[in-house]
């Protein structure tokens, strides 16, 4: 009798041990995921997979980042200006740390109108959308057909 209450308890623990090993903080199924190792504090701009978009840049705490069509027609210069950078404001980070899978030759920074700063990704400066509340936030993806979510997969953008 005591046998097979000792292995009725080394078999509950050895599956509670393997339940516990099998949860994880990374939730593929979530549309938030850090790609980057680096602790947030220190990455400026990282890569997070969103299941419906891919790969998507964000800032340091998460907050998806923009590009904005009409810059096309604008060499290295912001077409979102005055109430428009109020619903999309600039992203601007001096010189950003990258998180896994960003280059720093990719980024850049740009004088805006009102001479603030804003940082450029592959020449398109980069925005926040004010409709979103939390990180990992994608609302403003495909506003207007002018406001996409800013991937590090090149994607040719027309403005309207």
């Amino acid at each position: 009798m005591k046998i097979n209450f000792l292995k009725s308890s080394i078999i509950s623990g050895l599956t509670l041990v393997i339940g516990l090993a099998s949860c994880s903080k990374d939730n593929k199924n979530s549309s938030y995921s850090p790609q980057s190792q680096n602790s947030t504090a220190a990455v400026g701009v990282q890569l997070i997979n969103n299941v419906k978009l891919g790969d998507i840049l964000t800032d340091k705490t998460g907050r998806t980042l923009y590009s904005f069509a009409a810059d096309s027609t604008t060499a290295a210069q912001s077409s979102c200006n005055g109430d428009c950078a109020v619903k999309w404001p600039p992203f601007y980070d001096a010189n950003p740390a990258l998180g896994t899978g960003l280059n720093n030759a990719d980024f850049g920074v740009i004088t805006r109108n009102d001479n603030t700063k804003q940082t450029t990704y592959k020449g398109w400066p980069l925005y926040y959308y004010s409709g979103d509340t939390k990180k990992g936030d994608t609302n403003g993806d495909g506003i207007l057909k002018a406001w996409f979510v800013s991937t590090p997969v090149y994607k040719v953008m027309f403005a309207m």
